[in-house]
């Protein structure tokens, strides 16, 4: 049986405040479809302050990652505090926090974004920690990705060989596939005081998102479209978004808008099925996990023409230029006044979507660890 050390303190952050970001989803569902296929999972957290966020009994290596990290980049020695490290065949940093070890590592890398972009990410002693980051991903033996796109993108800006990067497709939680009842649909659009059919956007509020020409797309629309599906964003303000709340509110005001915040993943789902389409104009994604949900859920998609929108829609989608408001606009009014386009999306979405399961994920992930011991 293989044993690998498996970074869980982004996720016990996360997990902790009751929201599980991208990365937090990803390394749940990795953990637990690995152990179901006898991957013995050694949960490793970085410091006390994570440790203390964590129910569940986790290895704590006594330092927290930023002073692990420094050390190791100052002196050239490995990370300290895993005493058991004799037990362990490779360690799986899935969370973006690469220690420096004597077995192998292996990092999983969503995307290059702090080095293609670095104003879209949080300004606070950016410069240092995209240093030690950079430092950090050249301890690492092999890496995973999440789409072929990103997996050329990372290559090329972190300088890494090709061959040193996997690239395995995420999956779908089953949740998004079971039909909510009509009880159950009603009392969460009542909770939120909604109504069926609006226009759904899902993601942490941030740049590269792209709200602010959704919202835009959004008010070029016919008035009376606008009030019969209103724009609901569903997300955590992130950073660089006061305009993109302000805008929101004032939909709000106007009754034909609704910024949500953060909801349970339970009324995510409910609120998917519930949406007359689901819009995700990103401008970078090294995935986009929110339009299988979408495709999972039946419900119509538009979503960009660009990074890996295109590789996961697989055709099933409506693609749209994230940097033309007008091209966002005539999807959206194309996809409620066309019942005929919308039917043939949600079928093509529903089938794309049962192409993706976190067992594959797990199942591909578990060759790679193989392959290194």
């Amino acid at each position: 049986m293989i044993t690998v050390g498996f970074g869980k303190t982004v996720y016990c952050r996360c997990s902790s405040g009751g929201h599980l970001d991208g990365i937090g989803v990803y390394t749940k569902n990795l953990e637990n479809h690995l152990q179901n296929l006898g991957i013995n999972i050694y949960p490793v957290v970085f410091g006390r302050k994570a440790l203390e966020l964590c129910n569940d009994k986790y290895h704590y290596t006594g330092r927290s990652f930023s002073l692990s990290i420094l050390s190791s980049a100052l002196s050239g020695r490995s990370f300290q505090g895993l005493k058991s490290i004799k037990e362990l065949q490779l360690f799986h940093a899935p969370d973006h926090l690469i220690p420096k070890l004597s077995i192998p590592v292996i990092a999983s890398l969503m995307d290059p974004i702090p080095l293609i972009r670095p104003d879209w990410v949080k300004s606070r002693f950016r410069f240092i920690k995209q240093y030690l980051f950079l430092k950090s991903v050249q301890w690492a033996d092999h890496f995973i990705t999440i789409s072929n796109f990103v997996a050329d993108d990372i290559a090329d800006h972190f300088h890494l060989p090709r061959k040193s990067i996997t690239p395995i497709h995420l999956g779908v939680d089953d949740k998004y596939f079971r039909v909510a009842n009509i009880d159950l649909r009603n009392s969460v659009l009542r909770k939120y005081s909604l109504s069926n059919g609006f226009f759904l956007f899902i993601g942490t509020l941030q740049p590269r998102k792209n709200i602010s020409r959704l919202i835009q797309a959004f008010k070029q629309l016919p008035l009376e479209l606008q009030h019969e599906f209103p724009l609901v964003v569903i997300g955590r303000n992130g950073w660089n978004a006061d305009e993109d709340i302000t805008a929101m509110k004032r939909l709000e005001e106007q009754s034909i808008g609704r910024w949500l915040d953060y909801v349970s993943d339970e009324d995510k789902a409910v609120l998917l099925q519930c949406a007359g389409a689901f819009v995700f104009p990103s401008l970078y994604e090294g995935f986009g996990l929110p339009v299988l949900e979408a495709f999972a859920s039946k419900t119509p998609v538009i979503t960009s023409n660009s990074t890996s929108l295109p590789e996961v829609a697989g055709g099933a989608a409506m693609l749209v230029d994230p940097y033309s408001p007008d091209s966002i606009a005539d999807a959206m009014l194309q996809i409620v006044s066309n019942q005929e386009m919308a039917l043939g999306l949600i079928e093509r979405g529903k089938i794309r979507a049962r192409e993706f399961s976190w067992t594959e994920t797990a199942s591909k992930t578990a060759e790679v660890y193989k392959s290194l011991i």
